[in-house]
């Protein structure tokens, strides 16, 4: 597969199905509101979008041939840090299971319901300022997803709870696209059960709904708290799909 130019990415984005897994991130690159990789295929048959946090998406003819090239690219993943597939068919999913070499785990996608009222507000969710993201770390943070903070302050945003004078839970643009924002949400161990993640939370489905975009969220199936979070601020389960990384 080839990079592709900025300037084509306007045309390619018309391979990414409206409704797809985790197209918001796909967006993203191809809308140039966040940094990541775009490649196709000589035919331009595929699009593979890679976003800077890691997630690549898969997208058009993924023939056995492409399947293979991104199975080296995940293998070897520079100059991606890491490469986590959304496989995007049964065929693309056949092809990494059971292949001892990469990790196949399965994704589950919500959104948010256009009816649907907003989440309550918590007046103890405040919006994450320079100072508040300079004490934001962990393994969930707007570092992952966004360039500089400047970059993230502009066009992502985010809101934290704060417990002792430090960040104890926090829910920021992870991905954001004309259309959608996907919410990203973090709590710092220390500070786990006490409905923290939900009033940072609450506040960035408003944030995002006031901006008049679609509010999305995502996570590994196997997180059930995410799950449930999710369900409790009125999110619906939309889609899954099977992922792909490195063993």
């Amino acid at each position: 597969m080839r990079t592709v130019h900025p300037a084509d990415y306007a045309r390619l984005s018309a391979m990414v199905p409206e409704n797809a897994c985790g197209a918001v991130y796909a967006h993203s690159v191809l809308e140039g509101r966040q940094s990541g990789i775009v490649l196709t295929d000589a035919e331009q048959r595929s699009l593979l979008v890679w976003h800077r946090c890691g997630f690549a998406l898969l997208f058009g003819d993924s023939g056995r041939a492409v399947l293979r090239e991104i199975g080296d690219m995940i293998q070897h993943p520079a100059p991606y840090k890491r490469l986590f597939l959304f496989a995007p068919d049964d065929e693309a999913a056949a092809y990494f299971c059971g292949n001892a070499a990469f990790s196949v785990g399965q994704r589950l996608f919500f959104r948010f319901p256009e009816t649907a009222p907003d989440p309550p507000a918590d007046p103890a969710a405040q919006e994450i300022t320079p100072e508040i993201l300079a004490q934001i770390s962990g393994g969930n943070t707007p570092a992952i997803s966004w360039d500089s903070p400047a970059a993230f302050l502009e066009t992502g945003g985010g809101f934290c709870v704060m417990r002792d004078g430090v960040p104890a839970s926090w829910a920021y643009a992870s991905a954001v696209s004309e259309r959608e924002t996907d919410i990203g949400v973090e709590t710092d161990p220390r500070y786990r059960r006490q409905g923290l993640a939900f009033a940072a939370a609450s506040a960035m489905v408003r944030f995002v709904r006031q901006a008049g975009k679609k509010p999305v969220w995502a996570c590994r199936a196997e997180n059930l708290g995410s799950a449930k979070l999710a369900a409790a601020l009125g999110f619906e389960e939309c889609g899954q799909c099977i992922t792909v990384t490195r063993s």
